[in-house]
């Protein structure tokens, strides 16, 4: 499932709304909401450090470490 949601990430230009509702949703089936609590500050917090789709359309490169 992860895979799925880093390709929206990385190609889809909402993407990052897409994984903040999935894991929201998540949240409602009761199970691991301590961790999924975790994932979703964290990606609350960087929402506007994950503009994948307009990074890589301008040309420039995507990481975490040293370019």
């Amino acid at each position: 499932m992860a895979q799925k949601y880093q390709h929206i990430l990385r190609h889809d230009l909402v993407g990052i709304g897409i994984v903040i509702e999935a894991i929201r949703y998540r949240m409602t089936m009761g199970k691991g909401v301590k961790h999924l609590r975790k994932e979703l500050t964290y990606f609350r917090n960087n929402r506007n450090r994950m503009n994948y789709t307009e990074v890589s359309s301008a040309g420039l490169p995507i990481g975490s470490g040293a370019v």
